[in-house]
């Protein structure tokens, strides 16, 4: 009878962790979610909601609640922001009413509700060379704020464009070699990326501006010199996203764009090295995130597709093998990050799935998710 009941109470489990899986892959995808229901699915004590996660060297997300948790085993630079430099696999709640979040390798940046921006970590933009262990208030009325491995960038309400850290390449817009405050660059923006080498702005009448490195054409004017003040690149521009060495943009009718390195396959095409000029790649596209040397891509009905470098099982298509041709990976995806070997997605449900890191390099991920190599193949469900 014992055995009896044990036998019931695991099956039990097993239809609840299966039903249990909100965003659904599809037949022809390689991998299937439900074959990878992990230990991570089991409820745990405390139940939150996220809207926006990021998985760099340390963790860092904004709940449904705006309220902003760090953590990780990375706190070299004081990054997560809890006044120490010390590793913490537990997650700690640093700031509330939040309203958006960057994350670099090194550090953070915040804005509230209010539109106050606030940073730590390395390259604050305070003025100094100092890491900051703890939140620092940098300025006010701020729409978005945009990190960088080397320099950043933030956008005011009024449409104000700002740049700091290294201005190698001419990336930051300006003619100093390096700048440890914000820098006003343009005005009339309406939205910002700042990528490894390069920095993009589109302005309130949809014109994409590209500048900095161009070593594989990245910036989108045909040519591959280096560019030190905004380039205008296309027209009817929605948003951008820059990875690597290499640039998205998705039109207002939705048809995504890319151009630059092709090392991987991220242009969708084989044949060439690199493109200096903008190549459209997919129509009905709502949001993209370029990854190190990934992408990811969300069309307006929620499915989310991945393409390009696959090392460490960052596409979530089951193997290591990279893919020059977009693959469906989830459908009812709101929102999507692709690292460096890592990539999540945020399903309208709630429920949260992360991928990738296979090799175990960086252990970015830290408490609460722990996958084994297997699971980390394809999208996992976890909880928090």
């Amino acid at each position: 009878m014992k055995k009896v009941t044990a036998l019931l109470f695991v099956f039990l489990i097993v239809i609840s962790a299966i039903a249990g899986v909100g965003c659904s892959q599809q037949d022809d995808v390689i991998y299937n979610v439900i074959d990878n229901v992990s230990e991570s699915d089991v409820e745990t004590t405390s139940r939150m909601n996220f809207k926006k996660i990021y998985y760099r060297n340390f963790s860092a997300g904004i709940t449904d609640d705006n309220e902003l948790y760090t953590w990780g085993w990375n706190n070299t630079f004081g990054q997560l922001g809890v006044g120490d430099t010390d590793n913490h696999n537990e997650m700690n709640l640093i700031m509330t009413d939040v309203s958006d979040l960057s994350v670099s390798l090194a550090s953070c940046a915040a804005i509230k509700t209010d539109g106050t921006l606030y940073t730590w970590g390395k390259n604050c933009g305070d003025g100094t060379t100092e890491e900051r262990t703890e939140p620092m208030k940098l300025m006010e009325n701020v729409k978005q704020v945009s990190l960088g491995p080397w320099h950043s960038g933030l956008l005011t309400d009024n449409g104000e464009l700002y740049t700091w850290g290294d201005n190698d390449s001419g990336k930051l817009g300006c003619d100093e070699e390096y700048c440890t405050q914000p820098v006003k660059i343009m005005e009339n923006i309406k939205e910002i990326s700042v990528g490894y080498h390069n920095t993009a702005a589109i302005t309130t009448e949809g014109e994409l501006y590209v500048w900095g490195n161009n070593q594989y054409g990245q910036i989108g004017d045909g040519s591959v010199k280096n560019r030190a003040r905004p380039v205008k690149v296309m027209d009817n521009i929605a948003h951008v996203s820059l990875g690597c060495w290499y640039s998205a943009a998705i039109s207002d009718d939705g048809s995504l764009y890319m151009w630059g390195s092709n090392r991987y396959g991220m242009l969708w095409d084989n044949s060439e090295e690199y493109s200096s000029s903008p190549i459209k790649i997919m129509d009905d596209v709502a949001f993209f995130d370029a990854g190190e040397h990934h992408c990811a891509a969300v069309t307006v009905d929620g499915r989310l597709f991945m393409w390009g470098n696959n090392d460490d099982g960052e596409l979530g298509i089951g193997t290591k093998k990279a893919s020059a041709v977009p693959i469906k990976i989830l459908d009812d995806v709101v929102w999507v990050s692709a690292e460096s070997e890592y990539s999540l997605a945020i399903c309208s449900d709630g429920k949260t799935y992360i991928w990738g890191g296979y090799n175990d390099r960086s252990s970015t991920v830290g408490y609460p998710c722990r996958l084994s190599n297997k699971e980390k193949l394809s999208p996992t469900k976890i909880s928090f």
